[in-house]
Formats: structure tokens, C-alpha cells, sequence
């Protein structure tokens, strides 16, 4: 198994020297093997590549141990032919066994003589003398000086010899100790562009934001970058002139934008100056979407800080989750100045910390006055509702016993639907607690099933009518790939009614209806994984069984079925601002923040923590 190496199906230069060339590497690096090393600082891409010396060069440092960090490989667990470490003079291999040192790895793939740990630094190349790691994400291999030195460059290959070119880091990491306890992280590099972490700019976060926007993007638009921006912010124009807004100043530098890219055809520095240039226009259409009067329902958000759940099943985020602590519920405020949403003056207040526990799906009730969340203390505990002020004070618990109440939803006459396993049933597939609608009293008392289902359910919102939507798992008598659709019920219990789904090929999260329409905003999710997707508008006119009621409005995202899951690249959470603008969860790598999009499009940043994922975005108002 881990001899057999694949084969690549087509060559790439060693150097990328035109920018335009990273989208044509990035979508074929599963194919061939090599993958691209985005290095945040300097915008520069270069090569990881298998069968050559992968260097990754630093500030001298003083180090006795020296740690290559994998959070994640391309074709299952990566694998290292040998691991090398330099001073700043170069030359000598200070990482050798054969002069002291000695190497460790988080794991190794147990049952294979070839793939070893002592082979990382035993000075030889090729796959029969390499070490393969347990696992596929968050793995490291660690060379250990013999003693304290000055170390600035790190070389890396996968085969030297050139006969196997899978099993490549995706994202790399150097970092350094001089005691093995306390580390710093000198290099990074990734197939995808890195995150800033602690302090940054905004400009840093939205260029992130605006790269990993683009890369999703290629795949569906050949067109080229700047032609899509160019056209969404002409159709934004229109519609923007349409409805009587001055966009005279956004028209001049829309065509100034277009005179520079003629200007760069032919000259030798046009990769980086088209770069530079679609950074720019990029921004200018930020500027002209912020500007939307609609968007003033942003000024308060509410949200959850917390890590992704990773459950195996969607059904099963109770059981078998592997999200940490951490968090807690949080309200950003965005100013309005000169005329637009000002993200970069945004505020973040923290009302609940989570601490050791799991806070998730806070909702404000309808007056804005309170709050409700769920939460448990620790991954031993059960998740229970917790409700308190707008203003994070008087926190109370408004459940308890031996069951996991979440998914609060306020509704109209007062009282409070939630999600709870208090049906005391099991899935009918694997082995979870099935979990079903129930509502009670705003103060916890008098607690009733409004769902006699024994699977589960999920996502609860009030329709425009009073009525409440969610997520019901039908999973029974049809494959997974359709049984998860979208129901309503009176906040009574009665009259209960199929809004959409049942055998059509998706599964459908967090239903909302959006306004002014008779369309429904939802994620298309799987039978696996968390309740993260593409975000889709359906149009329940055109029947409740009609595939092409669906449209993907985040179409450089696609659905994923049955056990397979979106992890990182999609979002989650929608809810509708106004009939063309919606609040989501998005994650532009694999950390989800909050942003706002359309139906036509176009995306843009509001909030992203480089430490711990953003979520369950709701406006925090009346």
C-alpha cells in the first residue's frame, strides 16, 4: 500500500514566473504531485515539489530543535525521503544522524521496514528510505541538534529519486525551540495563502480574503480575474443606478481600472502589477457594495466563537464531535461612515465566554432584549439553553436533566422552540441519540414535543406566517442523499407540512425564507460531516419536488453527498438581510468568519479571528 506511489499524468515548469499560472498548478496538484507554496509576506509562489529539494529559508536563528509541521497533506499522510537542516553559512547538513542528531515524528505508519523515522536524517534519498506519517493532518517530523546552533534554511523532499510523487505536504510550517517545550514559527508555507495571525491589518485579511476568493472562483470562470470583478461591479453599477443611487465616482474609477489593464499587455512586469491591479479593483468594488442602504441591518451582529464540530455524521455532532473549547457568544458592531459599512473600525464584544465548554446558535428574541444559546461546560456534559440580556448580564440556565436542548428559536407568541433529545430515541442508522422539535415556555417550564419523529432534526426559524421551518432527517425508505428536507409546523403543533425536498438529490440546512419572495435561503449539506455547504435559494413556487427550484448562489462552491463533506472552502449558517442580501458563516481556506453576500455573487468580509472559527451570524436587533 504505502509503496505504490501515483503516478503524475503531466509535467509543470520548476518556476512559476507568471501569476496567472497558479490556478492551472493549484487545480491539477492532486493529479500531479506538486503542490504550491504561497508565502504571505512577499506575494511570491514557488514549488513544493517530490522528487526535488524543497527549501524553505529564515532569519538566522538559535535553535537546538527544529520542527517541520504538516496541518495538512494532499493524497493521504505525507511522506519525507529526508529532513534537512542548515546554518546560515549553508553547506553542511547539520540535521545527519551520522553528526549527532536525532530525529523524532508525532507518528509513523506502522508494518513498513522502508518508511521509518530514523530514515528522515539518515542521508539517504528515495522512497524505500523515507518515514511516512499515522495520519494525514497535523503531523510533524523534528530533527534534535546535538547542540545549540544558528539554523536558517530547511530542505525537505518527498522521492528524490523521482519515482513517487504522491503523499506532499499541502501546508507546511518550520518552527524552532532551544528547549523542545517553547516554539516559534519561522517559516510557513501553503497551497493555499495563509492566514495573518495575531495583529494584521485589514488590507492583509482581505488580501487573504480576495486570494482564496479568486482561486475557488477559477474553476468555474476561466474568464480570468479581473474580466469577473469587472462585470460584477458593472452589474452592480446598474443596479445600484437603477434604484436612483449617485455612482458617478465608482463609474470613473471602474474605467480607470479598465485603462490600467490595457496599459499592462506586453510589459515584462505584468503578473505582478495585474496582481497589484486586481487587489485594487477588487477593493473597489468592496467599496461600492458596502455602500448598499440595505446592509445598515449589519450594525450589531450576533455571533458564536467557536471550533468546527467535525462530527462523522450530521446527525451525530452530540456524540462524536471532535470540536474544542473555547469561544463564546459575541456581538460585532460595524459603524456606518461615509455612506458605507466601515469593517475596519468594526468592534467584537465578548457576552458569554465559553472557557472549558462549548457555547453554540445564540438568537435574539424578537424585541432584541434577550438572548438564548446552548451550552455545556465540558464535552461531558450535556449542551443545555442558557439566556441572558443583550448586554451579556443576568445569564440563566432555562434547562437541565439528562438531554441536549440547543438550536433555540424565539418564536411570536412568546414562548421558545428548540432541538432537543428528549424524544429518548435512537437514529435509526449507527448508533446516536435522535434529537426533535420541541418548544416551551420563554422560561424553560412546560415543555412539549411539537415533532413525534424518532430520527432527527434540525435548524428551526419562524416563517413569515408564525409557522416554524427545520431540517427533518427522513431517513427511512431512501438513500441519504435526499433525506434530510425542509418542513413546517404551526408553533402549536399542529398541521404539520413537507415545504420542500423528498428525493431530490441534496439535503437542506438552516431554512429561511427570504423576504419579498417565495423563496426559501438554505445550505446544501450531506448525510456526513457538519451542516456546511454551498448557500442556495429555492423557490418553493415552482413546486415542492422540483430540482430546478434550487439555484446555487455560491456556485464556485459545489454539494457534496452522502459521506462526504465541506470542510473548509463553504459556508453555513445563512440568514436573509433582504430579499437579494444574506448573512452567512464563510470559510475562504478553513476558518469560517462572517460575511454578507447576494444572489448575484458577490461576497465580502465582515469579521475573521485567525485563532478559532465565526459562526451563526443573526442581526442583533428588533
Amino acid at each position: 500500500m504505502a509503496e505504490n506511489g501515483n503516478q503524475p499524468r503531466r509535467d509543470f515548469p520548476v518556476i512559476l514566473s507568471q501569476r496567472d499560472e497558479w490556478w492551472r498548478m493549484k487545480a491539477s496538484f492532486l493529479l500531479t504531485g506538486v503542490v504550491a507554496a504561497w508565502t504571505w509576506s512577499l506575494g511570491a509562489v514557488e514549488l513544493f515539489q517530490p522528487d526535488k529539494p524543497n527549501t524553505m529559508a529564515f532569519a538566522p536563528t538559535e535553535a537546538r530543535f527544529v520542527r517541520l509541521v504538516i496541518p495538512d497533506s494532499a493524497q493521504s499522510q505525507p511522506c519525507i525521503d529526508e529532513l534537512e537542516v542548515y546554518g546560515p553559512e549553508g553547506g553542511r547538513n547539520l540535521a545527519l544522524a551520522s553528526a549527532g542528531a536525532k530525529a523524532t515524528a508525532s507518528s509513523c505508519l506502522p508494518g513498513y521496514a522502508i518508511h521509518q523515522i530514523a530514515h528522515l536524517n539518515d542521508g539517504l534519498y528515495g522512497n524505500s528510505h523515507s518515514w511516512i506519517a499515522a495520519g494525514t493532518r497535523n503531523e510533524w517530523a523534528q530533527i534534535e541538534l546535538p547542540k545549540m546552533a544558528p539554523v536558517a534554511k530547511v530542505v525537505f523532499s518527498r522521492d528524490r529519486e523521482g519515482r513517487y510523487r504522491d503523499r506532499m505536504p499541502a501546508w507546511i510550517e518550520i518552527r524552532v525551540s532551544v528547549d523542545g517545550t517553547s516554539w516559534k514559527t519561522v517559516a510557513r508555507g501553503s497551497a493555499f495563502p495563509i492566514l495573518p495571525e495575531g495583529l494584521f491589518r485589514e488590507e492583509e485579511l482581505l488580501r487573504y480574503a480576495f486570494e482564496c476568493e479568486d482561486l475557488t472562483w477559477r474553476k468555474f470562470d476561466p474568464s480570468g480575474s479581473l474580466s469577473r470583478v469587472f462585470r460584477q461591479m458593472d452589474e452592480m453599477l446598474d443596479r445600484f443606478s437603477d434604484r436612483g443611487l449617485g455612482v458617478s465616482k465608482e463609474l470613473v474609477e471602474l474605467a480607470e481600472l479598465r485603462r490600467r489593464e490595457v496599459a499592462l499587455q506586453g510589459l515584462p512586469t505584468a503578473a505582478t502589477n495585474r496582481q497589484e491591479l486586481l487587489f485594487q479593483a477588487r477593493l473597489a468594488k468592496r467599496r461600492l457594495f458596502l455602500r448598499e442602504p440595505e446592509l445598515a441591518a449589519l450594525a450589531r451582529i450576533l455571533f458564536v466563537k467557536r471550533h468546527p464540530f467535525e462530527p462523522s455524521h450530521n446527525y451525530s455532532v452530540i456524540l462524536d464531535a471532535t470540536g474544542g473549547p473555547g469561544g463564546g457568544i459575541c456581538a460585532l458592531e460595524i459603524p456606518h461612515r461615509h455612506g458605507r459599512l466601515d469593517t475596519g473600525q468594526a468592534k467584537v464584544t465578548m457576552l458569554f465566554e465559553a472557557g472549558d465548554g462549548i457555547a453554540r446558535n445564540p438568537v435574539a428574541s424578537f424585541d432584541a432584549t434577550r438572548i438564548y444559546f446552548g451550552y455545556r461546560p465540558s464535552k461531558d456534559d450535556y449542551f443545555h439553553l442558557r439566556v441572558m440580556n443583550a448586554d451579556g448580564r443576568g445569564l440563566k440556565q432555562i434547562t437541565d436533566g439528562p438531554f441536549h436542548d440547543y438550536f433555540p428559536c424565539p418564536l411570536p407568541d412568546g414562548g421558545l422552540a428548540f432541538i432537543s433529545t428528549r424524544c429518548k430515541a435512537r437514529f435509526l442508522c449507527w448508533r446516536p441519540q435522535a434529537f426533535v422539535l420541541f418548544r416551551m415556555d420563554a422560561d424553560g417550564s412546560n415543555i412539549q414535543p411539537l415533532s413525534h419523529a424518532n430520527l432527527s432534526e434540525w435548524t428551526p426559524s419562524v416563517m413569515n406566517d408564525g409557522r416554524i421551518i427545520w431540517m427533518r432527517s427522513e431517513y427511512l425508505d431512501k438513500g441519504a442523499d435526499f433525506g434530510h428536507t425542509l418542513w413546517a409546523i404551526r408553533p402549536d403543533g399542529t398541521h404539520p407540512e413537507l415545504i420542500f425536498g423528498n428525493n431530490t438529490l441534496n439535503c437542506y440546512a438552516n431554512g429561511r425564507e427570504a423576504p419579498g419572495s417565495s423563496e426559501i435561503l438554505c445550505t446544501l449539506v450531506s448525510h456526513g460531516g457538519d451542516l456546511n455547504g454551498p448557500i442556495a435559494l429555492i423557490d418553493v413556487a415552482k413546486g415542492r419536488f422540483n430540482p430546478q427550484a434550487i439555484s446555487n448562489i455560491t456556485s464556485d462552491v459545489e454539494p457534496h453527498y452522502h459521506m462526504s463533506w465541506a470542510r473548509q472552502q463553504c459556508f453555513r449558517d445563512p440568514f436573509p438581510i433582504s430579499h437579494d442580501y444574506f448573512l452567512c458563516s464563510h470559510a475562504p481556506f478553513d476558518k469560517f468568519g462572517l460575511y454578507v453576500i447576494d444572489r448575484y455573487g458577490n461576497r465580502e468580509l465582515l469579521h475573521l479571528d485567525s485563532e478559532i472559527g465565526s459562526m451563526s451570524p443573526t442581526p442583533l436587533r428588533e
